[in-house]
């Protein structure tokens, strides 16, 4: 990785690492290496987004057998650069060096990200092949030297080198006749082959991935491979402290380079651009101006035909020096047969985001060949503000090179670049605050507000909140934090980071209003539907603090306003969950705990089942029934009638008094519910009442006894007073009046039976006889046209009598077909004592009719009726 390093001497070794080490500190950007010789983990540091790792395989052992061996193989290389991120854990696997006729051990890192493969093992007396570059993985690759193979009667073979990080490691000769042969260099050379006599012996590879040298023909022992090796490095970035000074020498282990290359491995501010193909950068080619290495940009091939453009991009973070006024630019320069091309020049830029602006061209200040020249106290700050930028975290010079051909032909070489400035300058710029405040104050306890800041960082990195005093309780970072104190506050902010000394902040002061104290909700519960519902109460209540009753979430009722005692908000008729939320003096809610969840319970339905609208007079054992399944009954009674057995079960039964009506009430009860019902009955007297006639036929009995209504299906009996004797046949009901024929005056009753009610109805009878008799009809002598002549025969009797015809001739129907009247016609009872039969007569003919009305009999004869 990369080292700036300040002006010094280089005339040794020690000197330079002192310098490196005392730079750590100073300029705060340096290439920083891990070199893993045994398995372990590497874990990514903080700020590193980058590393490049490099690996070397296992090189390989020498053949065994009893006379001469060939050389193992040497370890392939491979190299690549990584993007990672800070605290990433990759495993790194070293390969191991290779036993005896074994091969060398692939070295890995990550999850096969870079793979080195080791060389093979010698087999007898062959060498075995270096480990391969097109079995490897990287960016950059190259394969180990092969194994040299042993001689006949001669010595062994000596082992491959391993790759060099910029070609392919040597191979390992062949032993000589008598000689072992040598082995191949690389980063690590392969091991010699033993003599033929087995003195020297075979020597085993370098590390890392050396091959092994195989043993003589008649003595001494072959030998193994060396392990491998990974290395990792990257680069740590920050601000840097003037002077800077790069003077190349911590560059590698990679000295050259055909490509672009994003950062330089030991100078990892540096980046090489080949901008066309066939361009590259050396390290270790010229003899520098100063150490042992300077950069030199040159082509790899000739072409007379193109010239070829190289940069060399240097990139350090001059952000604290953003005011300083006296930044210069220096370096050592040296060409080598380079003539005037345009990209022979320095260019700088504040940004690398900026546009190049030309600083030194090369030409104008170049020596003869090889001769190396200074440029120094080209002003940065001034050709950066004439251009409108200024110096910051990427501030970058860029060195060119441009022509067709290599070194010594073409090239153009570079030195000890150092950029200045006067110590002590300042060029840090104070944040500037111009208004901070917050979305929301006062606030509610529990309540978030945001806190803004409006102002110019200007050199400071980030804003910063603190709680208690300035710089006290950090609270979070960034123009603007979300906070939510429990109390009164007030928070502090300052602009921090960077080149900035934290100084003074400004405030804000957040007033915290408390909420109202919680009380507990009660009440609620079930009630029977209809009912007056349950009460919704609070434990406790405050002054000066509103309490409003919800129900699923929305208002019920007015505000009740506390008193420090106990709420009931009354009782609460409708289904649904009651909370209450309290708002006080500061207007600050807060929701009471807890709720309380009112619904209802049915109410049973209620009704007595018994049909029964009347009783008897006097009626004992009617029944009734209510509901079944009820929780419980309560039977009451008013009016004209009694319970006389238990009111509380599903069923009751009522004795009836004498006259009036009573009113039944039952009471059901259901999961604590309750309705009741009522029923209200009539007792009935028996509406119907005896009648007779006043007046009866001198030829019958006595009048006509009757009732003057019946119940459809009852059993009607006539009976005398004295013995209850049934002086007639019994008649059934049949909803209208009923006739039992003509008795004698007297005491008499009528016994009813099978009906609503049993009664004896009672009636003395008194009547006096008339004459009945039949009034001759007018009659014609003349005859109708049709043939018949109407006939009324009219029989005068007292009314409810029956009077029918008993023997009829030569009597026809009034229609028009005249059918001829029957035996058992009724005579109508028209009024006025009389019953009248409606006729025809043939007029040819006289007519003969009998009518009784079973006691007493009439007759009519006019004409002969057999004429």
């Amino acid at each position: 990785m990369k080292m700036s390093l300040p002006v010094l001497s280089k005339n040794s070794v020690s000197r330079i690492g002192l310098i490196f080490s005392a730079l750590l500190f100073a300029i705060g950007m340096y290439a920083q290496t891990q070199t893993f010789n045994s398995n372990g983990p590497f874990v990514v540091p903080a700020n590193v987004t980058s590393i490049t790792v490099e690996a070397w395989g296992g090189g390989g052992g020498a053949g065994i057998q009893s006379d001469r061996c060939g050389g193992g193989g040497g370890g392939a290389y491979a190299r690549k650069v990584i993007a990672v991120s800070p605290g990433q854990m990759f495993n790194v696997v070293v390969g191991s060096g290779g036993s005896l006729e074994s091969n060398g051990g692939n070295s890995i890192f990550g999850a096969n990200l870079v793979v080195a493969e080791g060389g093979r093992g010698g087999n007898d007396e062959d060498g075995g092949n270096g480990g391969a570059a097109g079995n490897s993985i990287g960016d950059v690759r190259y394969s180990g030297g092969d194994g040299g193979d042993g001689t006949n009667n001669g010595g062994g073979g000596g082992g491959g080198g391993s790759a060099f990080t910029t070609g392919n490691g040597q191979d390992g000769n062949d032993g000589g006749s008598s000689s072992g042969g040598s082995g191949g260099n690389g980063t690590g050379d392969g091991g010699r082959g033993g003599d033929e006599d087995g003195f020297p012996n075979a020597q085993p590879g370098d590390a890392p991935g050396g091959g092994g040298g195989g043993r003589g023909d008649d003595a001494g022992s072959s030998q193994t491979g060396a392990a491998g090796r990974v290395v990792v490095t990257w680069c740590v970035t920050g601000p840097v402290t003037l002077p800077y000074t790069a003077d190349f020498e911590t560059a590698g282990p990679v000295d050259e380079f055909t490509s672009d290359e994003p950062s330089i491995n030991g100078v990892c501010e540096w980046a090489f651009d080949e901008v066309q193909s066939s361009g590259r950068l050396r390290f270790n080619q010229v003899t520098a101006h100063s150490g042992s290495k300077a950069a030199l940009m040159d082509r790899t091939s000739f072409d007379s035909n193109n010239d070829q453009t190289n940069f060399l991009i240097l990139t350090i973070d001059l952000s604290n020096y953003s005011c300083a006024t006296d930044l210069a630019l220096s370096f050592w320069h040296a060409q080598y047969g380079d003539e005037s091309h345009g990209n022979d020049k320095v260019w700088i830029r504040g940004s690398d985001s900026d546009s190049w602006l030309e600083i030194h061209d090369l030409t104008s200040s170049q020596g003869s060949n090889g001769q190396w020249v200074q440029v120094s106290g080209l002003d940065i700050d001034q050709l950066l503000g004439n251009n409108g930028q200024s110096v910051s975290s990427t501030f970058q010079v860029r060195f060119g090179q441009e022509d067709n051909t290599t070194y010594s032909q073409d090239g153009r070489a570079f030195d000890d670049v150092s950029i200045t400035g006067s110590a002590g300058v300042s060029c840090c710029t104070d944040p500037v605050i111009d208004m901070v405040q917050a979305t929301t104050n006062p606030i509610c306890s529990g309540d978030e507000t945001m806190l803004s800041v409006t102002g110019t960082l200007n050199n400071a990195t980030e804003w910063h909140w603190y709680s208690g005093s300035c710089g006290g309780t950090s609270v979070g970072t960034g123009a603007t934090i979300n906070v939510s104190p429990n109390m009164t506050t007030t928070y502090f902010v300052r602009g921090e980071g960077g080149c900035v000394t934290p100084g003074d902040c400004e405030e804000v002061t957040i007033t915290v209003h408390l909420r109202p104290t919680v009380f507990n909700v009660g009440g609620g519960g079930e009630y029977c539907a209809g009912g007056t519902g349950v009460p919704v109460t609070l434990s406790g209540s405050a002054g000066s603090t509103g309490y409003r009753l919800q129900r699923d979430g929305s208002n019920v009722g007015p505000t009740v306003q506390g008193i420090g005692i106990p709420l009931d908000f009354g009782n609460q008729t409708t289904p649904g969950t009651y909370t209450v939320v309290a708002t006080n003096s500061s207007g600050c809610t807060a929701e009471m705990n807890g709720s309380a969840v009112v619904s209802t319970k049915p109410v049973p339905e209620c009704s007595i089942s018994d049909g029964m609208g009347a009783v008897c007079p006097s009626s004992t054992g009617n029944q009734y029934s209510a509901q079944a399944g009820m929780d419980a009954y309560q039977w009451s009674i008013t009016g004209d009638g009694s319970i006389p057995g238990p009111k509380n079960g599903q069923m009751a039964e009522v004795s009836a008094g004498a006259s009036g009506s009573y009113t039944l009430t039952v009471v059901v009860t259901k999961n604590g519910c309750t309705s009741s019902c009522s029923k209200t009955v009539m007792i009935e007297t028996i509406p119907f009442e005896i009648v007779y006639n006043t007046e009866y036929c001198q030829e019958d009995p006595g009048p006509v006894i009757g009732l003057n209504g019946s119940e459809m299906g009852a059993t009607y009996k006539l009976q005398s007073t004295g013995g209850g004797i049934t002086l007639d046949s019994t008649i059934i009901g049949t909803g209208s009046n009923l006739i039992f024929g003509a008795f004698p005056a007297g005491a008499y009753q009528i016994l009813i039976t099978n009906g609503t009610c049993n009664a004896t109805l009672t009636q003395t009878i008194n009547a006096s006889s008339v004459n009945c008799r039949v009034d001759v009809p007018d009659h014609c002598t003349c005859n109708s046209p049709s043939g018949y002549t109407d006939v009324t025969v009219k029989v005068s009797a007292p009314p409810f009598q029956n009077w029918t015809v008993v023997d009829v001739i030569g009597l026809y129907g009034p229609s028009m077909a005249h059918p001829p009247i029957t035996v058992g016609t009724t005579l109508n009872y028209v009024g006025g004592n009389m019953y009248t039969l409606e006729a025809a007569r043939d007029n040819t003919k006289g007519y003969f009719v009998r009518v009784s009305n079973g006691s007493t009999e009439k007759d009519i004869q006019v004409g002969n009726p057999s004429w």
